[in-house]
């Protein structure tokens, strides 16, 4: 009488014929009823079974579910069958330790006891997977690598592995007078021709503006917020002073004028103020334009003068 051999789910697999063995439907020898010599190939399952086919190659015909212990790499897999395509499927290794585990391999976990934290080999370094969260209610992040904080495809947060903020939420640049420094004040050509401010930058966090064009890339959208505050001095004859902020070099009048009418007050500084804010792309630019009457006996101190971009929204 043959055997009929089932799947656990209870669907057939094969029949082993009276007298016949099968070692070609499953990785391991099927045996039928009265086969001779039948004790050796029961035993030689059993010991496949306990070994989960150890060898530096894959079994062949697999079922699914089956494991495979590959002693190449020392790694256990198990085999799944898919709608298009089957395939092993390495099982990491999970491992609880204080201290670092040695012999590990590619994809392998621990659980970093000392710093309640999980990590995954990655071939050369334990990459740490997730940050916990202390009893202080405090959320922690450790390892050797930066940690950035992405939103929306914007990185708003970079700390470096020594724990330096390399770029904060809040871009910003600030700067004063003008770069290079000059000796005399600064003058335009008439009030229809404005030239491009360009201070003396102490702070660009984020790096964002590029000092040889004044210009101030937005690199998070967001509101900005624009200040500039200048000395602003009195003529010879009646003239006027104007300080306005571009964004894609389009006027948005966020702007300052000052209009010198009285020749005996000659030399003499008022602070101008233009400030605002601007509401801003990813990719737009920003930038502080002035200017003076086409007379030039008006001008802009070439000291006294402060600016800056940041944003706040």
């Amino acid at each position: 009488m043959p055997f009929y051999i089932n799947h656990t789910d209870g669907t057939s697999l094969v029949t082993v014929q009276d007298g016949t063995i099968d070692n070609t439907t499953t990785s391991l020898t099927l045996v039928g009823k009265n086969f001779p010599t039948y004790g050796q190939y029961i035993n030689q399952d059993l010991i496949t079974l306990l070994e989960n086919s150890s060898n530096t190659t894959s079994p062949n015909a697999p079922l699914n579910g089956q494991l495979w212990y590959n002693s190449s790499d020392k790694s256990l897999n198990y085999y799944r069958e898919g709608s298009t395509a089957s395939a092993w499927h390495k099982l990491a290794t999970t491992i609880e330790s204080a201290t670092q585990p040695t012999d590990s391999r590619t994809g392998d976990l621990w659980w970093d006891t000392v710093n309640v934290q999980l990590k995954l080999y990655t071939g050369t370094t334990w990459q740490v997977i997730g940050p916990q969260t202390t009893t202080s209610g405090r959320l922690t992040v450790s390892g050797n690598n930066s940690f950035q904080l992405i939103i929306g495809g914007n990185t708003y947060l970079t700390v470096d592995n020594q724990g330096g903020l390399t770029l904060p939420y809040n871009p910003c640049v600030f700067g004063y007078d003008s770069y290079p420094v000059g000796t005399t004040n600064f003058t335009t050509g008439g009030i229809g021709s404005f030239s491009v401010w360009k201070p003396i930058i102490t702070i660009d966090r984020g790096s964002n503006f590029t000092q040889s064009t004044g210009v101030f890339t937005v690199k998070t959208t967001g509101i900005y917020r624009v200040y500039a505050h200048v000395a602003a001095i009195t003529g010879t004859t009646t003239g006027n002073v104007i300080l306005k902020w571009q964004k894609n070099s389009a006027d948005i009048n966020i702007a300052a004028k000052r209009n010198f009418y009285s020749a005996a007050l000659a030399g003499e500084a008022d602070q101008l103020v233009c400030s605002g804010m601007i509401s801003a792309l990813a990719g737009d630019t920003i930038k502080l334009a002035y200017a003076t009457d086409s007379d030039a006996t008006c001008a802009i101190s070439y000291t006294n003068s402060s600016y800056s971009i940041q944003l706040v929204g």
